[in-house]
């Protein structure tokens, strides 16, 4: 258990290893994302309460990818119809959280897939903006505005 409010390195590398083990069995990307994300809230402390409220995996897919209920929650999300094919959405692999909501990507509303469409859409949603930079550094497979 590591507290958040003095992570060092040492606690990053014990998260490491951990995530590797937990990773190691999984039987599918969703599994591992699912495992991931329910260690780092069980793991990661605010005293003796979970130090994040909310954690969330996403990977990224071109929207033409994404099987049929997931491109309906992207064209929803978008408001405008559907995107263009390549467009790259954000996809809800697993969340975990302190409301009862949070803990399946099924009942995320408005979270499942969110297509990245341009520049100003990234920079009104502060919780996408905060997961992409400006500059797109070191979000190989994300668009580039």
């Amino acid at each position: 258990m590591s507290q958040l409010n003095r992570f060092a390195m040492r606690d990053m590398t014990e998260i490491g290893a951990m995530l590797r083990e937990t990773g190691r069995s999984a039987q599918s990307m969703g599994d591992a994302a699912s495992r991931v994300t329910s260690c780092l809230y069980q793991e990661l402390k605010d005293g003796d309460r979970p130090a994040c409220k909310l954690i969330r995996f996403f990977k990224t897919h071109p929207y033409a990818d994404l099987p049929p209920q997931l491109q309906e929650h992207a064209r929803a999300y978008a408001h405008l119809g559907p995107p263009p094919g390549s467009t790259k959405c954000l996809t809800l692999l697993a969340t975990i959280g302190a409301k009862p909501e949070w803990n399946s990507r099924i009942l995320s509303r408005g979270h499942q897939a969110i297509p990245l469409l341009s520049e100003e859409m990234v920079s009104q949603a502060p919780m996408i903006s905060q997961l992409i930079p400006p500059d797109g550094a070191g979000c190989e497979g994300l668009p580039a505005f």
